[in-house]
């Protein structure tokens, strides 16, 4: 029987408790993003070292993933689905994940992984700000009219985009936009939900609603302020969790929005998260 397997966000590492997490250990195996490596190497002090104290107390196998872009290469070079996250596993030893989250200088490792990100997100967040646009011109309703409706029409939008078939008329239209890169998005008559750039089309539209939604009429600025940037940063850095959490349809999180959006779009899979009881009683 196969292993069972869960990917890990950075806020079911942080607001669980050591033991909470050896359990789930006990019967799965952990799975740890390449984004979740780089929200602990990147955090400032005194988090960074709390988040290194708790790791060494685990005391348990965490099996480091390859960047979420790296899946989606070998979709975009191969045409095929690149299967669960789980299926690429990166060869990082636990001993080097704990150098680069120790207080003081960050080693070669952890630079080299904080530079590539910072490029990384800096274009995720351009290619994230161009589908707001979009969203707001597919589905102006989010943004006028009272709160109450403006929320049902939230509802209504995430439902259509939870709905393979009606997602890949969405995904045919926005992956004939040229790319930058040197690869294209695969055709839309190959790609379904098993594959990580339908969730990531997906995903991304799941936010850019939200986010619609939340703002309203204003307009994004043409120059974003630092506050403004690191908003939309924290959206992608979620985003990267999600689409991976669906992929591998096991997921452990504490982000109630994460939380809500994997039941949407995995309703057959395997969440972990605190009880909401739990919630109200803390």
């Amino acid at each position: 029987m196969p292993i069972q397997t869960v990917l890990l966000d950075k806020n079911f590492l942080h607001g669980r408790t050591i033991a909470d997490i050896q359990a789930l250990a006990e019967t799965h195996r952990l799975l740890m993003p390449c984004v979740l490596f780089y929200e602990m190497v990147s955090a400032d002090e005194p988090k960074r070292s709390r988040l290194l104290t708790k790791f060494r107390r685990l005391e348990i196998p965490v099996h480091a993933l390859k960047p979420l872009n790296d899946l989606l290469k070998l979709e975009m070079m191969r045409l095929q689905c690149c299967g669960r996250p789980s299926d690429h596993v990166e060869s990082i030893d636990a001993e080097v994940v704990r150098q680069a989250l120790e207080p003081g200088p960050h080693s070669p490792r952890a630079l080299d992984l904080l530079a590539e990100q910072a490029d990384y997100l800096q274009a995720e967040v351009s290619s994230y700000r161009a589908i707001i646009a979009e969203v707001r011109k597919m589905f102006p309703q989010l943004a006028v009219g009272n709160d109450e409706g403006r929320r049902a029409f939230q509802e209504t939008a995430e439902s259509v985009v939870a709905e393979a078939a009606r997602m890949r008329v969405f995904y045919e239209s926005m992956s004939k936009v040229p790319s930058p890169g040197m690869f294209q998005a695969p055709p839309a008559h190959l790609v379904d939900e098993n594959w990580a750039c339908f969730r990531l089309m997906q995903v991304k539209l799941l936010f850019a609603i939200e986010h619609v939604h939340r703002i309203g009429t204003i307009d994004q600025p043409a120059e974003l302020s630092v506050k403004a940037f690191t908003r939309l940063e924290h959206d992608v850095l979620d985003q990267q969790y999600l689409i991976q959490g669906v992929l591998e349809g096991a997921f452990a999180t504490e982000e109630k929005k994460l939380q809500r959006w994997f039941r949407l779009l995995r309703p057959d899979g395997e969440l972990h998260c605190r009880p909401a009881f739990e919630d109200v009683q803390q």
